[in-house]
């Protein structure tokens, strides 16, 4: 198991047993992300399907392909290179550096975590661990996965926002405002890693983070949210004065309806009042009713 393939989206349906470990659960992820999460794996463990932020609008899955040879697997993004045999580690570097880069110019010197047990390289988004346990390569495969699910949902949110933003649908954008507001706040944490459970794979996060620039993506996100709700606030507000604008104009209206009515009722009381006093014939006052009905109809 040395090679694996890392894909976004579920491609395995064999996958039915919880995923374990140097047959232990996975228990090194804080328990908030923990809890929304759901690790399996195909009786041979040579397929995983791993699914991140449960139940939100962004959810993930991951899935991983584990094989010995790099030929049967379509596009391998991680290799562990087994170090017990020979443990010095600049004897591999032209295999990793063929790996992640089809040329000898990536060094072991290069590695983003080190110690003296192994050497961890990453380049674009393939990674090569120089180890001697093949556990720590399982687990640090498991924070490779989750810093891609991070990457594609906040890349995501990103592009989904301008979208929105380019097409003028206020409620779209509102609900996808909602989405993201509750994804920044309950799923994406700048450490997920336990740092009482493993200091190694604790450290080992802060620099896959760095690589993929997750803390970057957030704070753009947050800034273009920032933006989008200046936008939405300012929407309501032009749509609040219009309509007060129409109210108050329906309420002009209104006002010179009753007036109107007003000044017919009072010359209606006053032509009767004058009818009693003169007696007038009934030619006379069909003309003058016509006369007065004339002006409060036009």
């Amino acid at each position: 198991m040395h090679y694996a393939n890392i894909i976004i989206g579920n491609q395995a349906t064999t996958c039915n047993q919880p995923l374990r470990i140097n047959d232990k659960n996975v228990g090194f992820l804080i328990a908030p992300l923990m809890e929304h999460c759901c690790f399996k794996q195909s009786n041979n463990r040579k397929a995983w399907c791993l699914t991140f932020f449960k139940g939100s609008s962004f959810e993930r899955t991951i899935t991983i392909f584990f094989q010995e040879c790099q030929d049967r697997l379509t596009d391998p993004k991680a290799l562990w290179i087994d170090t017990r045999i020979q443990s010095v580690h600049h004897a591999h570097e032209e295999r990793a550096s063929q790996f992640l880069r089809g040329s000898n110019t990536k060094k072991v010197d290069e590695a983003i975590y080190r110690n003296q047990n192994m050497r961890l390289l990453v380049d674009r988004e393939n990674m090569v661990l120089l180890s001697n346990n093949r556990e720590r390569y399982e687990r640090i495969i498991l924070c490779q996965a989750l810093a891609i699910a991070y990457k594609d949902a906040l890349s995501s949110c990103m592009f989904d926002l301008t979208e929105c933003i380019k097409s003028n649908d206020e409620a779209r954008l509102i609900t996808l405002y909602e989405n993201m507001l509750r994804f920044n706040a309950a799923d994406y944490f700048s450490h997920p890693i336990d740092q009482q459970k493993s200091h190694e794979l604790f450290d080992i996060w802060k620099q896959l983070s760095k690589h993929w620039r997750l803390d970057e993506l957030r704070q753009e996100l947050t800034t273009q949210m920032a933006d989008v709700a200046n936008l939405i606030k300012e929407q309501r507000s032009q749509q609040k004065q219009e309509a007060h604008r129409q109210w108050q104009q329906v309420l002009q209206e209104k006002d010179r309806k009753f007036n109107r009515k007003a000044i017919f009722i009072s010359v209606v009381v006053t032509t009767l009042s004058l009818l009693t006093l003169f007696q007038l014939t009934p030619d006379t006052f069909t003309t003058f009713w016509s006369s007065w009905t004339s002006i409060f109809s036009k």
